[in-house]
């Protein structure tokens, strides 16, 4: 990273402008959407929540802007209505609010659109929702008795793994998740779906891709956590698995093959998105390298905490020093 800003600034540029020149196929230089996260969960949050998150996607708003303004309105009308209720809440490490007591994914869904209705209605048009389901983490893997009984050969998924007195009314098979996924699209604003099943499940991904493909992003992003992930992307696509993946710093040994991959998967016709982990630092470069490579989506945690606010501070900078000729992505976030 040092070497790519210290060749920036050798050459003049802004690193953003100077991430675009390297890379090649990309038709116009856009903002991405920032998928911020609203609602945590997962094996990283101290709720009973198990999916990892909920985010809202500002796809309406005209800038990055508007796009956080949209976002802090809606968080500021959960958190009041949370408080009015006397519910506990607290903050998790991605910025996400923790809320206790509710494991349900689609009576999350309803809280989170609540707290997006209440914004008011030209507010609430600009802004949809977003799935991190991380679904390995509530994978159980077939039994003996699953596979001498032929049932469940693709799985569980137990929705109540973070709960003491968890039975088998929260374990659902494929079918059921399925299910759940149709629900939250057709009634709760859902656009995005990431890792809907666990990682090595591509079939189970490519169903939904084919049945939902059309209108929400199926993102992958835990399979592109590899050292090689060029062949998972043949794989993916040969299969028609998602129509989106992550971009991982934290994967990746070099910069150029971060815009390598970005090549690829933009050739593959699908959204690309920046995403960073837990543990990233305050430094802002991938903003800067998610404009520079052609990603229309980033997601880097909630309004919380310095190294995830350091990121989105970058890209309102970007925002504004690059308005004259470079767009907001808005409702083209899922498209390369």
């Amino acid at each position: 990273m040092s070497v790519w800003r210290a060749a920036a600034k050798e050459a003049g540029q802004e690193l953003y402008r100077y991430v675009f020149d390297k890379s090649r196929g990309i038709d116009e230089m856009l903002v991405p959407v920032p998928a911020i996260t609203l609602i945590a969960g997962g094996s990283m949050s101290r709720n009973a929540f198990p999916l990892k998150g909920i985010e809202l996607v500002p796809v309406g708003a005209k800038s990055v802007d508007e796009a956080i303004r949209l976002v802090l309105r809606a968080k500021a009308k959960l958190v009041r209505r949370l408080e009015d209720a006397s519910v506990y809440w607290s903050t998790a490490p991605n910025g996400g609010i923790e809320l206790f007591g509710v494991v349900d994914v689609l009576d999350m869904l309803d809280i989170v659109n609540d707290a997006i209705a209440a914004t008011g209605n030209d507010s609430a048009e600009k802004l949809r929702v977003s799935i991190s389901a991380d679904a390995r983490q509530c994978f159980v893997a077939p039994t003996q008795q699953d596979i001498e009984t032929e049932t469940n050969m693709s799985g569980t998924y137990n929705m109540g793994y973070k709960m003491r007195n968890a039975n088998s009314t929260h374990t659902l098979d494929t079918a059921q998740l399925s299910e759940l996924y149709r629900r939250a699209v057709s009634e709760k604003s859902v656009v995005v779906i990431e890792d809907p099943f666990e990682v090595e499940a591509l079939e189970r991904f490519g169903e939904l891709t084919e049945e939902l493909g059309q209108n929400v992003q199926i993102l992958a992003n835990e399979i592109m956590r590899t050292s090689r992930p060029l062949p998972i992307i043949h794989r993916a696509a040969k299969e028609m698995s998602f129509n989106g993946a992550c971009l991982r710093l934290d994967c990746m040994s070099t910069i150029t093959e971060v815009i390598e991959i970005a090549r690829h998967v933009r050739k593959k016709g699908w959204g690309l998105a920046m995403r960073t982990g837990l543990r990233d630092t305050s430094d802002s470069f991938a903003s800067d390298l998610a404009v520079g490579c052609g990603c229309r989506q980033v997601r880097f945690g909630g309004l919380e905490h310095s190294g995830i606010m350091e990121k989105y501070s970058r890209l309102l900078e970007i925002s504004r020093d690059a308005s004259d000729d470079t767009a907001y992505a808005g409702e083209r976030f899922s498209v390369s």
